[in-house]
């Protein structure tokens, strides 16, 4: 739950002025965006790994490109978003492994 948006009571030096309603979510966000924040739902295994496998392809494709000297600069183009998209997801898979999510939804 979204009740508070910085609790740092339990830390040492700490005064707590900082926490309760001062830094109520309620103070900063409409109570919409909070239940969107409450609700949002878990990428599914599917849409993940499908996420994966397009950002491999895309970087197979553009080392296949790279070998024709015609489309070697849309290939270096091809290769930067695929790297980078493969990191995006593999954070992803990495976060969704870590936490064990098992809510299933697209």
């Amino acid at each position: 739950m979204l009740n508070n948006a910085h609790n740092a009571a339990h830390l040492p030096n700490r005064h707590g002025h900082d926490t309760g309603v001062a830094a109520d979510s309620r103070r900063f966000f409409s109570s919409n965006t909070r239940w969107d924040a409450e609700h949002y739902p878990d990428f599914s295994w599917t849409r993940v790994l499908t996420s994966l496998m397009g950002a491999v392809v895309l970087v197979i494709a553009s080392l296949v490109l790279g070998r024709l000297e015609a489309v070697g600069g849309i290939a270096v183009l091809l290769l930067l978003v695929g790297v980078v998209w493969t990191g995006l997801a593999l954070r992803v898979l990495a976060i969704k492994l870590a936490t064990g999510k098992g809510r299933r939804s697209a």
